[in-house]
């Protein structure tokens, strides 16, 4: 499937998922769950189908041999759509559960924080459970200041497919990462066409979408930086 094909037939599967969501009356943002999205449009009621669309694309891009990677993918996805549809309405515990889940899939997937290029702090890094700590809590940060800045369209989906964009050429030719090139690029289509039907408010990413895009983002720049010692670990925080 060509990347033009591709784009059609994503622009066609949120138009079936917005449909369905919008008649059953169901998942729509009803402006009232996030006090920090108060301050947007309060007549229409788009459906969070971003994330949506970029859970079934990574379901179906990433590998089957990551089948690892798909079901913490799916638990992080969970969260926010627990949060977006007001089941957990507590702040706290969501925490808790985005810890546990953190270090539960930092340990599966071994995806570590190697070293910072900080003498001090990669000495500490030599220590297995300062390193666990470390790799969780830069997740955790990332996944939740994400979510705090989803407030205005485009944000987020612009913000992390700028990302996609600035490391996608260190994919190219090599199969030693979590991911390939074409997946990379294919995800990045999909991206780009929620992109465009939130700037135009048909749609947001939720809690959902911008827990699933922080975190998977998030672990590809860890193993990017592992796999690749010409990418200073300065560069990568400058992405996030």
């Amino acid at each position: 499937m060509s990347l033009i094909e591709l784009s059609i037939f994503t622009f066609i599967i949120l138009y079936v998922i917005n449909y369905s969501i919008k008649n059953i009356d169901f998942f729509l943002d009803k402006k009232k769950t996030s006090s920090h999205k108060t301050f947007v449009d309060k007549v229409t009621t788009p459906p969070f189908s971003g994330g949506i669309l970029a859970l079934f694309s990574l379901l179906i891009f990433i590998p089957n041999d990551l089948f690892n990677f798909k079901i913490i993918i799916f638990l992080i996805f969970m969260i926010g759509f627990l949060s977006d549809t007001n089941i957990l309405k507590s702040v706290n515990l969501r925490f808790i559960i985005q810890i546990i889940i953190v270090i539960f899939a930092v340990v599966i997937l071994e995806k570590y924080i190697q070293n910072i290029r900080l003498h001090v702090i990669d000495l500490l890094l030599d220590n297995y459970f300062f390193k666990l700590f470390f790799t969780s809590f830069c997740i955790l940060i990332l996944i939740n200041g994400t979510n705090f800045i989803d407030g205005l369209n485009t944000v987020v989906s612009g913000y992390y497919l700028l990302i996609i964009f600035f490391i996608s050429s260190f994919f190219e030719g090599k199969d030693f990462f979590i991911l390939n090139y074409e997946i990379i690029v294919c995800f990045a289509v999909v991206l780009a066409s929620i992109l465009i039907l939130n700037a135009f408010n048909l749609l947001y990413l939720g809690d959902n979408g911008a827990y699933l895009l922080s975190f998977f983002i998030g672990i590809i720049l860890i193993d990017l930086s592992n796999n690749n010692e010409s990418i200073t670990p300065y560069y990568i925080s400058n992405l996030h």
